[in-house]
């Protein structure tokens, strides 16, 4: 499980409380922020770009173990 600083994690509850500025402010300076429900990680927000990123090099990953495992 990816690691996360007390900074970056925010209680699902806040989300009711914070406005939607200050939550994107809030992801645009640390990167990724956890939301965390009943005490657990239960979802992560990432910039598009970054996920865009994550996205399409997991696929070249997947892409290049298909290929080994026909040889």
């Amino acid at each position: 499980m990816p690691s996360f600083t007390k900074e970056e994690l925010i209680a699902a509850s806040e989300l009711r409380t914070i406005s939607q500025r200050e939550l994107f402010h809030m992801l645009e300076e640390r990167g990724k922020l956890g939301v965390l429900y009943k005490d657990s990680l239960a979802a992560v927000l990432l910039p598009h770009a970054r996920y865009a990123t994550m996205a399409t090099r997991l696929k070249e990953l997947d892409e290049t173990l298909l290929q080994h495992q026909h040889e």
